[in-house]
């Protein structure tokens, strides 16, 4: 290969490393169901980012659908609506600008949803939470 050829592909290679900016490390937080604690990892979105800058956060969470928990935030979050398609056990998502949900079931859905995170290991969350309102502690 000829030298100049690859003094090329070096120049091109530190560009396109500098403007693709710093690497964003994905953020963990810590989310208290009752008495038992998950990682949490959450979005790399605005909404996440605020919701992040509400921590530490308690609420306590309403049983909606024998699927989830909901509670009101205390403050509306920038909010991106998509049709998710499907939820997953673990899902923290946000449904319009300040009602977080909770996903303790998996299943299809039409419902518009902005993604705020999920938990790293959601075993066992429906027998957790169960069927009834539930207090949680979010944060750092």
């Amino acid at each position: 290969m000829p030298a100049f050829f690859r003094g090329y592909l070096l120049v091109a290679l530190v560009f396109s490393l500098l403007m693709a900016g710093p690497a964003r490390s994905e953020e963990t937080v810590q989310i208290v169901l009752e008495s038992t604690s998950y990682a949490l990892t959450l979005e790399q979105t605005a909404a996440a980012q605020a919701f992040a800058g509400l921590l530490p956060l308690t609420l306590t969470m309403q049983e909606l659908n024998g699927n989830e928990k909901y509670a009101r935030l205390p403050r509306p979050l920038p909010h991106k609506d998509e049709a998710v398609g499907y939820v997953r056990a673990g899902d923290l998502m946000l449904f319009g600008k300040d009602c977080l949900v909770l996903f303790y079931k998996s299943f299809a859905t039409n419902y518009p949803y902005t993604r705020l995170g999920r938990l790293n290991n959601p075993t066992d969350l429906a027998r957790i939470v169960g069927s009834q309102s539930i207090d949680v502690t979010i944060h750092p």
